[in-house]
């Protein structure tokens, strides 16, 4: 899954971001989050700038039942050197079984400032 670009409005450009959102995770399964972003100033064309993955806070727990979620956080592992205006997030969702698969919902980005 990826998100619409999102563009953040004057004065609220950020060099950070943190990703929020409740995951059912079989045991088969992994979850990988990903950023793209660029900066006001930068000439690159966006469809041009690469993901860089994001990491999990914690380990995201096997989920018990098809109803089970739990609360996961990714942060990326370090500040962009230049603020970001403009944003998209990746999901990338796999498992080993097709019966079991992982399933997100309440998922929301936050924009830090330092």
């Amino acid at each position: 899954y990826i998100t619409r670009r999102v563009t953040l409005a004057d004065g609220f450009e950020s060099t950070n971001f943190k990703v929020l959102m409740s995951v059912n995770k079989p045991a088969e399964a992994t979850v990988q989050v990903f950023i793209k972003a660029i900066g006001e100033e930068d000439d690159t064309p966006f469809e041009n700038i690469g993901f860089t993955e994001m990491t999990a806070d914690s380990t995201i727990a096997n989920s018990s039942s098809n109803y089970d979620f739990t609360e996961a956080v990714f942060s990326l592992s370090s500040n962009y050197t230049q603020p970001v205006k403009t944003f998209a997030v990746k999901v990338c969702l796999y498992s080993s079984s097709s019966t079991k698969v992982p399933s997100v919902k309440d998922f929301r980005t936050i924009a830090l400032n330092g």
